[in-house]
């Protein structure tokens, strides 16, 4: 059997079109998106991941570069069809390759999510864009407060059965986000979820998963021998309750607003 990975390139230097059409954009697809085949047991495992390695430059390549795992995200959550029928058919890899990057740039839910925040990211950096991509995306106004809320529900304390322990965990599907304080949008999803997956990852938010680990320490003091859904809810409500008041966590988000708020999927007022 074989591992097929969704895997967003990163890219070594940026060469941009003067022009960004949609047409553009479908085309660079197959540039920064690869179906790859890796032996897997017995089993056919759908995995994205973002490897970092040099690739052809592009407008995509650029916008991944400048925005982590948004990318990914997105072909995890955001494809209006059904890739597994693709993927995982008897067609040799090379037609499944080629069979799943033809529906992508096709896709009506990828392309509404993600080319709208490419063409104004070109936009900012001084490329025309084409009225063939649509005209400027009607940013929907949010409340900090609330993207703060929503930015904690990616944070996910879980019981871990085998080891009869709580344990937390960066959830990277959008049918596992709960009590969301805000519509749920593709767009804002892996726009956030980019924001601390990276920040996770690189560090930034040590504050906020100190916290974390000490809320689950806590727990794990306390636990019982086994957990049910009742008391991961308590658990995660808790949780997320204090990591909205966190200052670290407000900064981050602060500080990555202003800096994207030319192509962010959405209009939050952060005052002067």
């Amino acid at each position: 059997m074989v591992l097929f990975a969704l895997t967003a390139l990163q890219f070594a230097s940026v060469g941009i079109a003067d022009t960004v059409t949609t047409d553009s954009l479908r085309r660079e697809l197959s540039g920064v998106i690869q179906v790859v085949a890796f032996p897997s047991g017995k089993d056919t495992i759908l995995s994205p991941i973002v490897p970092r390695q040099s690739s052809p430059v592009s407008l995509l390549g650029a916008f991944d570069r400048a925005n982590p795992y948004v990318l990914t995200y997105l072909l995890g959550n955001a494809v209006g069809f059904d890739r597994a029928a693709i993927l995982y058919s008897a067609a040799p890899i090379a037609n499944r390759q080629s069979a799943f990057l033809t529906a992508l740039r096709t896709d009506r839910r990828f392309g509404t999510a993600l080319f709208p925040m490419v063409a104004s990211f070109a936009l900012t950096r001084g490329t025309i864009v084409s009225g063939s991509v649509g005209s400027p995306r009607d940013r929907r106004p949010l409340v900090f407060d609330s993207l703060v809320a929503f930015a904690t529900r990616f944070i996910v304390p879980e019981w871990n059965a085998a080891r009869h322990r709580w344990i937390w965990s960066l959830c990277a599907k959008s049918t596992g986000l709960v009590e969301l304080p805000i519509a749920r949008d593709d767009a804002t999803e892996a726009f956030i979820y980019g924001v601390v997956r990276h920040a996770v990852e690189t560090g930034a938010l040590a504050p906020v998963t100190s916290e974390v680990d000490a809320r689950i320490a806590e727990a794990n003091r306390s636990a019982p021998l086994k957990s049910d859904k009742k008391e991961q809810r308590r658990i995660q409500r808790e949780l997320w309750q204090r990591l909205t008041q966190n200052s670290a966590l407000r900064r981050l988000l602060t500080e990555e607003i202003r800096s994207r708020a030319a192509y962010a999927p959405f209009a939050v007022p952060l005052g002067s």
